[in-house]
């Protein structure tokens, strides 16, 4: 069955800070493998497309104390030994680490705001600065906080490095909602070796978006990879988004398929797309898609979710002012080859 999510719309101006066109969303926070509670205040997807939480219960997840100064509208949230530091000022779009006696301004790409009497701010920048991985998760719309280690950055290095001769010169890996590279990992040919999926795209591209590639790799038994597949319309490029600018979310391994994550529009919308390796070449055999539409004073979301092999289709749709779950066999169709596939012009019908 197919997930229900609803947003509530947050139409305030918030000291003049805060961007109008907000909604607040069903997003949850887990820290450290726990969740996240927000008794007060909830997490919300600005007009910026960043995704904001109210920073004090993250602080209380990762153990950080909190002061917030009136008279400079600051936050500052510090580590228990009291030697590193982050402060945020209500409006502006960077923050301040102090490190002991080292102290640096970081830009953001949107800036720190106050709703609900609560100073907001993406996760990352809080949880990074302090040492931890944030990732963010768009079709179940969760922002993971996790610890970091020297070895999960060797790690990091080393997923670079062994792929490396398969990118061209003046390309380089993309990097996916929350800066992460967007490298994927798993068996995909049901060998019982890791292969992989990762996204490319042209450095230094200043006149228009960079063309961004598809790579699948297949492992070898000696540790070694071998190209599959290289699809070069099978990511969105940053201008293709809509009003949410860039749509590249994230690339997955998922039960041995690809997928492909996306999310952009003037109302927002996310796409994933589920490609899987069978009869020697490689399928869209999946589509689900998420938009939203205006009941009430409310912005409910509505999913739609294709199996492409069976033909099974379930989805919602608005029925006298109500939403309703709609499951129907639409018959099979031939499915795409990732080669003839582009993602800017995919459409399918219930």
């Amino acid at each position: 069955m197919k997930k229900f999510c609803s947003v509530v719309l947050a139409a305030a101006l918030v000291m003049g800070c805060m961007p109008f066109t907000t909604f607040a969303a069903d997003i949850s926070v887990t820290a450290k493998g726990a969740t996240v509670e927000f008794t007060d205040a909830k997490p919300y997807i600005n007009s910026d497309s960043r995704t904001l939480v109210p920073l004090r219960a993250i602080a209380e997840a990762l153990d950080l104390y909190v002061t917030w100064d009136n008279g400079t509208k600051s936050a500052t949230f510090a580590d228990k030994e009291g030697r590193k530091k982050i402060i945020f000022v209500i409006g502006e779009n960077k923050y301040t680490v102090v490190d002991g006696d080292i102290s640096k301004e970081v830009e953001m790409d949107t800036a720190a705001v106050i709703t609900d009497d609560r100073t907001y701010a993406p996760a990352r920048y809080l949880a990074e600065a302090f040492g931890y991985n944030v990732s963010w998760d768009g079709i179940n719309s969760v922002v993971s906080i996790t610890e970091s280690n020297l070895e999960n950055e060797s790690k990091m290095y080393d997923e670079r490095k062994d792929i490396s001769s398969f990118i061209p010169e003046g390309w380089e890996i993309s990097k996916a909602y929350g800066d992460e590279l967007a490298i994927a990992e798993g068996d995909l040919n049901n060998d019982g070796i890791i292969d992989k999926a990762f996204v490319i795209e042209e450095k230094d591209v200043s006149e228009s978006a960079a063309q961004r590639n598809l790579i699948i790799v297949f492992g070898n038994t000696d540790n070694s990879y071998s190209m599959a597949i290289t699809a070069k319309n099978a990511i969105l490029r940053a201008n293709e988004g809509g009003t949410f600018g860039d749509p590249f979310e994230s690339i997955d391994i998922d039960r041995g398929s690809v997928l492909l994550n996306f999310m952009g529009g003037s109302i927002r919308w996310h796409r994933c797309f589920r490609f899987r390796y069978q009869d020697n070449d490689w399928y869209l055999i999946g589509f689900t898609e998420k938009s939203y539409e205006l009941i009430g004073d409310s912005m409910e979301c509505l999913q739609e979710d294709y199996n492409l092999i069976t033909g099974y289709y379930i989805g919602d749709i608005l029925e006298y002012g109500k939403i309703k779950t709609v499951q129907k066999n639409i018959g099979k169709k031939q499915l795409v080859n990732l080669n003839d596939f582009v993602a800017n012009e995919y459409n399918i019908q219930p």
